[in-house]
C-alpha cells in the first residue's frame, strides 16, 4: 500500500515541508529511505521499527521504501521520525486514512515510543500553515512556544501510541489553547524581568543620552573609558530602553530561538534579546555556520543589543566579518552542505579600555578597529572616572530623568514616530534609512547643510559617516517630537561622530 505524510526539513532558521512517501510491497523485508536523507535520517529507520514494534503494532513481512519529497533538498535532524513512523504504519493498514492528508507531525522518537523535543517546532509549524494544514502534532515538550499562533490547530502527543489513538478517533491530545496563559506579552511581565536600572549609573550623564538616542533609532554606539567609569553598566541597561517587539518582530526571533533550541519558556518572545560574547569566540559562533549551518551570536541578537566588552580584543578577523552584516542587516552563513540566509540586524554596543597611560600603547589598542569598522559606528561616547563628590550625591538621589522606565517610554514614543513615517516599506528604524532616502527622510535645512559639510571638510568624513550623522539627527529630532531635524539636533549629532573621527588619545576626551 501506498501512503502520504507530511513533515518538515529545516532551511536554517526556516522549515520546508517534506512529503513523506511510503511504499509497502512484497520483497525482501526492509526499510529503505532515499530523497538525500542525512545520518539522523538514515538512522531512524532501525529507530522507527523499534519504536513502532515497542508501541505494540506488528508490521507485515514486507519491503518498505520512503522517499522524501522534494529529493533535491537535504533532511538532517531528527524531527521526521514521527511522520516516518505514521507513513509505515498507514501503508501497513495500522491506522485510518481518514485525517491524514490535514495533518502535519513532528518529532523524535526513542526506542520505547515516546516522543520527544527537537528544534525548529515554531517555523515549522508557520510553515504548516502556510501550506494549508489545518492541524500539527508536535511534541508535547514544544507546545508551549507554538501558544499564540493563530489559524492552525497544535497539538501535543508525548508517545507514538497516543497520537496514532488520536489519528483512529479513540483518543484526545493535548490543545495549545492550554498554555495561552502563559505568555508573557503583558507589559506587567515585560516589566517584571527588568533587573537593571539606569537609575544604578551615578554620573555620565552625557553617556545615557546616548544610549538613549541609540535605542531608540537602534544605532550603533562605543563607550571609550578607563576602567570603572560605567561603560559595561551602561551597555548592559540598553535592551531595556530598546522599544516593544511588534508581533512580526516577535515571532521571528522566537523562529530563531527555537531552530536554535534555545526556547525555554512559552508563547512568543517579548523580550528584545542582549547577547555578550567572549573575546574568545569561534567565527561559526559569532557570525554562524558549521555543519549544519547554525545561527550564530549576531543573528540571536537580532532585534536587539549585540554587546562586545573589549572589543578591540576580538578576533581582528571575526570583527572585519561583522562588517557586512552591520551594513546589510543579514549574513550568509555557508555549512558543508547547505547555504542560508540568517538576519541580523542589531545594535551593536562595544566598550573599549584604552591604556591612558601610555599614549602609544592606547593608539595602537584603538586603531585595532579598522576605519571601515569604526564607520558602522553612529554614536562614540568618551568616559571620564565619576568624581566621588559626583557619585556620594547621586546615591543619596538617583536622578529620574535618567532612570530605564523613563527612557524606554521616551523611546517608545521616538519608535512610533518612526513606525508611522515609514508605513508601508521594510524600514522599522531610522538607522535602516539607506543612502537613496536620506533626502527624502533627512531634510536638514540650508543652514543645517552648510553645518554638516563644514564638520565634513574638517574631518574627513565619509560619505557612509555623513550619512550616519543625518540618520542619528533624525532620532535626535523623533525624541524631541520635531518632524525637522534642526540644527541642534545636527549639533548632538556631530558630537557623537567626533568621537569616530578623531582617535587621538591625549589628554582628556
Amino acid at each position: 500500500m501506498f501512503s502520504i505524510v507530511s513533515g518538515c526539513a529545516s532551511a536554517g532558521i526556516y522549515a520546508q515541508i517534506v512529503r513523506v512517501e511510503t511504499d509497502a510491497s512484497f520483497g525482501i523485508p526492509s526499510i529503505e529511505v532515499v530523497g538525500v536523507p542525512g545520518s539522523e535520517v538514515r538512522e531512524s529507520r532501525e529507530r522507527v521499527r523499534i519504536a513502532i514494534k515497542n508501541t505494540g503494532y506488528t508490521l507485515r513481512q514486507q519491503k518498505i521504501l520512503i522517499n522524501l519529497s522534494p529529493a533535491g533538498v537535504r533532511k538532517d535532524g531528527t524531527a521526521l521520525d514521527l511522520p516516518i513512523a505514521i507513513g509505515i504504519l498507514l501503508a501497513n493498514e495500522l491506522i485510518k486514512q481518514d485525517r491524514i492528508p490535514y495533518l502535519f507531525f513532528m518529532g523524535e522518537l526513542s526506542l520505547s515510543g515516546d516522543i520527544l523535543p527537537v528544534r525548529g517546532v515554531l517555523p515549522a509549524v508557520c510553515a504548516a500553515r502556510e501550506a494549508g494544514l489545518a492541524a500539527c502534532i508536535v511534541p508535547v515538550a514544544n507546545l508551549a512556544e507554538c501558544s499564540e499562533l493563530s489559524d492552525v490547530q497544535v497539538f501535543g502527543a508525548s508517545s507514538l501510541k497516543e497520537c496514532c489513538e488520536f489519528i483512529n478517533g479513540r483518543g484526545t491530545l493535548t490543545g495549545v489553547s492550554r498554555f495561552a496563559g502563559a505568555t508573557a506579552g503583558s507589559a506587567e511581565s515585560r516589566r517584571a524581568v527588568r533587573s537593571d536600572d539606569f537609575a544604578d549609573v551615578c554620573g555620565q550623564e552625557k553617556a545615557k543620552r546616548a544610549a538613549l538616542v541609540a535605542a531608540s533609532g537602534m544605532h550603533n554606539i562605543a563607550f571609550i573609558g578607563p576602567p570603572g567609569s560605567g561603560k559595561t553598566m551602561i551597555a548592559r541597561r540598553l535592551s531595556g530602553i530598546l522599544p516593544s517587539l511588534t508581533y512580526e518582530e516577535s515571532l521571528e526571533l522566537t523562529k530563531i530561538y527555537s531552530s536554535a533550541g534555545l526556547l525555554t519558556g512559552s508563547g512568543l518572545l517579548r523580550q528584545r534579546p542582549f547577547r555578550a560574547p567572549g573575546t574568545r569566540i569561534t567565527m561559526p559562533a559569532m557570525i554562524g555556520g558549521g555543519s549544519d549551518a547554525r545561527p550564530g551570536e549576531i543573528t540571536l541578537a537580532d532585534q536587539g543589543v549585540l554587546f562586545l566588552d573589549e572589543m578591540p580584543e576580538f578576533d581582528l578577523r571575526i570583527l572585519e566579518a561583522l562588517r557586512a552584516p552591520l551594513q546589510d542587516g543579514f549574513v550568509r552563513v555557508t555549512g558543508i552542505r547547505s547555504a542560508y540566509t540568517f538576519p541580523a540586524r542589531v545594535l551593536l554596543a562595544a566598550s573599549m579600555n584604552p591604556d591612558r597611560t601610555q599614549a602609544a600603547g592606547a593608539k595602537e589598542y584603538l586603531t585595532r578597529i579598522s576605519g571601515p569598522l569604526w564607520d558602522r559606528f553612529d554614536i562614540v561616547v568618551r568616559l571620564r572616572p565619576v568624581d566621588c563628590e559626583e557619585l556620594s550625591c547621586q546615591l543619596q538621589e538617583a536622578s529620574g530623568a535618567y532612570c530605564t522606565e523613563a527612557m524606554q517610554k521616551a523611546a517608545e514614543a521616538a519608535r512610533e514616530r518612526q513606525l508611522y513615517r515609514f508605513r508601508g516599506s521594510e524600514i522599522k528604524f531610522n538607522s535602516q534609512i539607506s543612502p537613496g532616502q536620506i533626502s527624502v527622510y533627512c531634510r536638514s535645512g540650508e543652514k543645517g547643510e552648510q553645518l554638516l559639510r563644514a564638520f565634513c571638510r574638517e574631518h574627513s568624513v565619509s560619505a557612509r559617516g555623513y550619512h550616519r550623522v543625518l540618520k542619528t539627527a533624525r532620532t535626535i529630532a523623533d525624541l524631541a517630537d520635531s518632524e525637522d531635524i534642526r540644527e541642534e539636533h545636527l549639533l548632538e549629532a556631530v558630537s557623537y561622530r567626533c568621537g569616530v573621527e578623531d582617535l587621538e588619545i591625549k589628554g582628556e576626551p
